[in-house]
């Protein structure tokens, strides 16, 4: 993708391309989306999704060092925020994994979530050795 900025995503096997600046194709298996600054496309399992417009802040603001989330899964922001901290947070109550939340984290800065999702949801946290972060 010449003069393109991509953002790539591959949680669990759930891919995904944003295009930032300029423009990109992606191809897969025979089929093809043009990406434009601003718009995203999905795949897995060799199905190519529908391109559909990117959160203008989230596209943005992680260029600056912050991860915005709006109306997402807990457990997929955990699984957002374990690419980017040593050691993992693991959520182990499927009902709090479902969860819907939303709010903007330094990435520098990581740690400071899991107090706030304690303070915010009641949930419990236990620390264990080598940076393991258990949510329950």
């Amino acid at each position: 993708a010449r003069g393109a900025r991509l953002g790539l995503r591959n949680l669990s096997g759930d891919l995904s391309a944003a295009c930032l600046d300029g423009q990109a194709p992606v191809l897969l298996s025979g089929r093809e989306a043009l990406l434009e600054a601003g718009q995203k496309v999905a795949w897995s399992a060799g199905d190519l999704g529908a391109v559909t417009q990117l959160a203008k802040s989230a596209a943005s603001e992680w260029w600056r060092g912050v991860l915005v989330f709006d109306n997402e899964r807990l457990g997929d922001v955990i699984g957002e925020l374990n690419r980017y901290r040593e050691g993992r947070i693991v959520v182990a109550n499927p009902a709090i994994a479902a969860r819907r939340i939303s709010g903007a984290f330094y990435i520098n800065q990581l740690d400071q979530v899991v107090e706030q999702l304690r303070l915010a949801y009641g949930v419990r946290i236990v620390r264990m050795p080598g940076n393991i972060v258990v949510v329950s």
